[in-house]
């Protein structure tokens, strides 16, 4: 039912529960900042979509980013989550790229870990066989990512 307080589920409400009011839902927009850790840089040009929705505490959010020339420096990150991700969680999740990315010799999967109390993502690839990651160097050429993924904040 719903009093426009938002929808009540407390009929089906599991013994942990703390809420079961859903009050919270929100789409939008956001931009997604391919930087470098060492210097922020940018691309000469550039095709950033980012698109969210949140449902209470959790965000799910897709990201494409096209871009040309890029003039960063260090490790390659993601910036401008439209939340923060939660302190004490964090996310990981797969990066698809079709070219750009430098993948370390004996590593692969590029993912994105998604940085506990901030609003940006480290992005790392994983090694083969081993539970070992390496940062993945920021993109000079031209570079287009993309990922889905999900996670919770306090906003």
């Amino acid at each position: 039912s719903s009093n426009g307080l938002g929808i009540d589920f407390s009929h089906t409400e599991g013994s942990g529960a703390s809420s079961s009011i859903l009050d919270d839902y929100e789409e939008g927009a956001w931009t997604p900042e391919i930087k470098g850790t060492s210097t922020a840089g940018d691309y000469s040009s550039k095709t950033r979509v980012g698109k969210y929705t949140k449902v209470g505490r959790l965000v799910t959010c897709f990201f494409i980013f096209d871009g040309n020339s890029g003039t960063g420096s260090g490790n390659f990150e993601l910036q401008g989550l439209p939340f923060n991700v939660e302190s004490g969680t964090g996310g990981i999740a797969v990066l698809q790229y079709n070219s750009g990315l430098d993948i370390p010799t004996g590593f692969n999967t590029p993912i994105l870990y998604l940085t506990p109390g901030g609003a940006t993502a480290q992005t790392r690839c994983t090694s083969d066989g081993t539970a070992s990651h390496q940062p993945i160097p920021y993109p000079t050429t031209a570079t287009f990512v993309r990922a889905t993924f999900s996670y919770t904040t306090t906003a």
